[in-house]
């Protein structure tokens, strides 16, 4: 999958070795992670035209008898997860460890379609929840808010 998101880093607002969070209105420590966890964000609300309102952000979920923090998550006008999103470090290769810790926490969240991004590499993938298979998708699918 083909995303660039190097064209959102004059989007950020980078300050003393702290970036702002647009959406939960913090700032926060520049980390490799944040950094494409941002650009992620400026990238669903400009270029997907994602209403802020149904991003989360960094959510506390249980994976069993375990507390986990999920990266991003779209949600539906309907408050139905929809995307799934694991950001990694720009070194971070995405491989089957990171697929599987996105797996883990959709088992939770059931969203139909899940990502993973170091900011350079993306996997997009559409999940069949009820029969717990994913298949990887080479483009966007038609996804909205109105997704039901």
């Amino acid at each position: 999958m083909n995303i660039d998101l190097s064209q959102f880093w004059p989007d950020l607002t980078i300050n003393k070795g702290k970036i702002f969070d647009p959406i939960r209105k913090k700032w926060y420590v520049v980390q490799p992670e944040e950094l494409v966890r941002q650009c992620m964000i400026q990238y669903i609300t400009k270029f997907l035209k994602w209403n802020p309102q149904f991003i989360a952000i960094e959510k506390s979920i249980a994976i069993g008898t375990q507390i986990k923090r999920f990266d991003l998550v779209l949600y539906n006008i309907h408050h139905r997860p929809i995307l799934l999103i694991e950001c990694k470090a720009p070194d971070q290769h995405l491989n089957d460890k990171v697929l599987e810790q996105a797996i883990w926490y959709n088992y939770e969240l059931a969203a139909p379609y899940l990502m993973l991004s170091n900011g350079q590499d993306h996997q997009l993938y559409q999940v069949d929840n009820a029969n717990k298979t994913y298949e990887i998708l080479e483009q966007w699918p038609t996804m909205t808010q109105n997704h039901k």
